[in-house]
């Protein structure tokens, strides 16, 4: 093998490699961070955590606009501490078909772990 060729391919495996963009951990406590993270940032794997709490909704659903993949879904994950988990409260709205909205399109995202 030419040493041209073994630079050529080694380039590309380095490419392919670092065109991978790493899974993101989000750390949320309060309702606007979610929103901004669910509706612009997150990218296939990445991990949303809502602290443990009670969020009273200042809006009649949280929307979910970005997808993950089969191989990389979304994890909007509540995280337990002292045994609580985090309780969504829309008792000042009605509330009908749930706290979570998502588009028609919107695909491979797992809720997990709240309330």
């Amino acid at each position: 093998m030419s040493k041209a060729l073994l630079v050529a391919l080694l380039s590309g495996i380095c490419v392919i490699w670092t065109g991978q963009v790493a899974a993101e951990t989000h750390h949320v406590s309060d309702i606007e961070t979610l929103v901004e993270i669910l509706e612009t940032r997150a990218d296939p794997g990445d991990v949303v955590e809502i602290a443990a709490g009670t969020y009273m909704m200042d809006r009649r659903t949280i929307h979910v606009s970005r997808s993950g993949t089969p191989e990389a879904p979304i994890i909007i994950r509540g995280v337990t501490e002292n045994g609580r988990r985090p309780v969504f409260d829309g008792s000042d709205y009605n509330i009908r078909r749930g706290i979570f909205t998502f588009d028609a399109d919107t695909s491979d995202v797992i809720l997990e772990n709240v309330e």
